[in-house]
């Protein structure tokens, strides 16, 4: 079994990346990909742990990127090089973009009476602090009920505490992939384009860009939305990929990827090993 899209603690998963691995071992998940957000720093942890249980640990990433219409659009990054120049270049700035989106954040949230601190996110956070780490913190503090009312009331666009911080174009997290060696798919698509006419839209246009895949066996997806999706990347020649996009539970392990769909990822892409992170 293949998913191609999870998180760890390296950004806003609640799980570490050795016991990512674990729980798709014991799932019997045998090939998943770490696509955390603009970071790869939870690869060595997984791959140490893939090797000893015998799962296939391939490196991923998520890059945000700017929406037309505000908000993100987040590209994944598949089987490019580990010390490819684009993708670190980007990560860096990435990494920058977000570490003054928190302070930005906190001072929204803090003018609306709530006292949350950068140490305390960092806490929570382990790693790469997100707004899921806002949310949480919101939530042990009292502020909200639950990461729904968090986002739907403070930090989802348009709320008094949300502040953008993508710095990239869609183009422009394309080519970086590309550039380093690597497959750019389109995750979550229906998160941009609720109807066929919007998603053709946008996939043409990101097909320009050179986008090469995009997600039809998203874990959250029904038959008839991957149907849907599933003839669009047929017409624009898109590699079908899709994953779980697991954070924390209960989000369940495993997209079901059709038998061919599996094979052809695997043709495309190897899986890491501990000595290539590390030489990285």
């Amino acid at each position: 079994m293949l998913d191609l899209h999870n998180h760890t603690t390296a950004s806003d998963g609640v799980l570490a990346p050795s016991a990512l691995i674990e729980r798709a071992h014991s799932l019997g998940i045998t090939d998943i990909a770490v696509t955390d957000h603009d970071t790869l720093g939870g690869l060595d942890e997984a791959c140490s742990t893939g090797e000893a249980l015998g799962v296939n640990v391939y490196q991923g990433i998520e890059i945000s990127a700017t929406r037309e219409d505000g908000g993100s659009l987040h590209i994944l990054g598949y089987g490019f090089n580990l010390d490819a120049e684009p993708l670190l270049s980007v990560i860096d700035l990435l990494r920058n973009a977000r570490k003054l989106r928190n302070e930005k954040i906190c001072v929204k949230l803090q003018e609306h009476g709530m006292e949350i601190t950068i140490s305390e996110l960092k806490r929570i956070a382990q790693s790469i602090i997100g707004r899921p780490h806002f949310a949480r913190l919101m939530i042990e503090k009292g502020y909200v009920n639950d990461i729904n009312e968090a986002f739907e009331k403070w930090l989802g666009v348009g709320c008094p505490g949300y502040v953008d911080k993508e710095v990239l174009s869609p183009a422009q997290a394309i080519e970086t992939i590309r550039q380093s060696g690597g497959i750019a798919v389109l995750a979550h698509p229906l998160a941009y384009a609720k109807d066929a006419k919007k998603l053709e839209t946008l996939l043409e246009k990101l097909t320009r860009f050179g986008l090469g895949g995009v997600e039809v066996y998203y874990g959250a997806y029904s038959q008839a939305e991957r149907a849907m999706i599933g003839c669009f990347a047929d017409r624009f020649d898109l590699l079908p990929g899709g994953g779980s996009d697991f954070h924390s539970d209960p989000h369940p392990l495993g997209p079901g990827f059709p038998l061919e769909v599996e094979a052809e990822w695997r043709r495309r892409i190897k899986p890491l090993n501990r000595a290539e992170v590390n030489s990285a």
